[in-house]
């Protein structure tokens, strides 16, 4: 198979779009011989082509976005593209032309940016195209269409989507790599015995823009805590600062752009996160998790997971501040039922096998 991925990583829209594309590409490699897979990313501040390449994918950069670039649709995502969707499908043709001689079997687009348009401009180079989108927003052009979050329903598509496209929707069918199917029974066995939480975590996005993780810093008795972890990737612009405020704690420990995060996350107790890709990871290993809703586009998943009492929503990062993040905590560390019962209902949601049927169904 060859395969191309057009996804992009930035200060602004974060990691996990190339993260889940990247966990997408490795099973992928695994398991279908041979396979051929490059990456097509924008030069966003944040781009992440680094990390690409030590997961030994080639990755092509599209020039540094257009800062004059004003998109002509509404959302606010529309301008991630850092281009117009005729500019980069023209660049995008231009390196899949340049560099692949043959046809290529897909091409995998997660980008909330990229419309139909784009993807029709595409056709001509590749036997298929999947879209991966959580928003349900724009119209696509694509065979298969992966929604791989809580309450994700085909009609949220109906008229935006093509009658012959093949559609994966819900949580079963989630991105993550395979560590967290392999530790789920045994870190949940473990959650069930625990009687107060004594490890945390803080770990609200790969870049954090807002510094979130600082206020939460600020907000706790971090003293109290047996172990904290804080993960924060390179790129993130508030690193130097949440650095600084951990450095005189010998019980915290700073994991900047790390590879072993289901492993952290087993070892943990209760998280702070936001609803992002990540929300995943903590479901799969049933981490209770009171969670921050860090941008527009995350505001349906962090309500159905409230709906389901499946978190604590602190809600929107922009109004989080010491009292909510005390209160929040509170709620928890006082009612042992409840933790218990937000261990069951998270992991309820995403067993950590959807990588697994997602790459199987590109292959047949």
């Amino acid at each position: 198979m060859r395969i191309v991925f057009r996804t992009d990583a930035s200060i602004r829209i974060g990691t996990g779009h190339v993260m889940r594309c990247l966990t997408l590409a490795q099973e992928l490699r695994r398991n279908y011989h041979p396979v051929e897979i490059i990456f097509i990313c924008r030069t966003h501040e944040g781009h992440l082509a680094d990390l690409i390449k030590r997961k030994a994918f080639i990755v092509y950069l599209l020039q540094p976005p257009n800062e004059r670039f004003v998109p002509r649709s509404y959302p606010d995502h529309a301008a991630w593209l850092g281009a117009s969707q005729d500019e980069d499908a023209e660049q995008t043709y231009h390196v899949i032309k340049s560099h692949i001689n043959e046809k290529i079997d897909w091409l995998v687009v997660d980008h909330y940016g990229i419309e139909s348009g784009w993807h029709k401009k595409l056709r001509s180079l590749t036997q298929k195209i999947m879209v991966i989108d959580d928003l349900a927003d724009r119209n696509l052009d694509c065979d298969l269409l992966l929604n791989q979050n809580f309450g994700a329903d085909c009609r949220h598509y109906e008229k935006k989507i093509n009658a012959n496209c093949h559609t994966l929707m819900g949580t079963q069918y989630t991105l993550l790599r395979p560590e967290f199917a392999v530790l789920r029974e045994k870190t949940l066995a473990r959650r069930r015995e625990i009687t107060i939480p004594e490890r945390l975590l803080i770990a609200l996005g790969g870049t954090d823009p807002d510094n979130v993780t600082g206020k939460i810093l600020q907000a706790l008795d971090l003293s109290v805590w047996k172990r904290t972890d804080v993960i924060l990737a390179a790129t993130a612009p508030h690193l130097k600062q949440v650095k600084e405020i951990c450095e005189s704690f010998t019980n915290i420990s700073v994991h900047v752009s790390t590879d072993n995060m289901a492993e952290l996350m087993s070892c943990t107790d209760l998280a702070f996160g936001a609803a992002g890709t990540s929300t995943w990871e903590r479901c799969a290993l049933g981490l209770p998790t009171l969670l921050v809703i860090n941008a527009e586009n995350q505001k349906m998943t962090a309500r159905q997971l409230d709906k389901n009492k499946a978190i604590i929503l602190l809600g929107p990062f922009n109004n989080i501040n010491a009292k909510i993040i005390r209160t929040g905590m509170n709620n928890i560390l006082n009612c042992k039922k409840k933790y218990a019962a937000l261990v069951s209902a998270c992991s309820q949601i995403c067993d950590g096998s959807g990588t697994f049927l997602v790459a199987k169904k590109m292959a047949n």
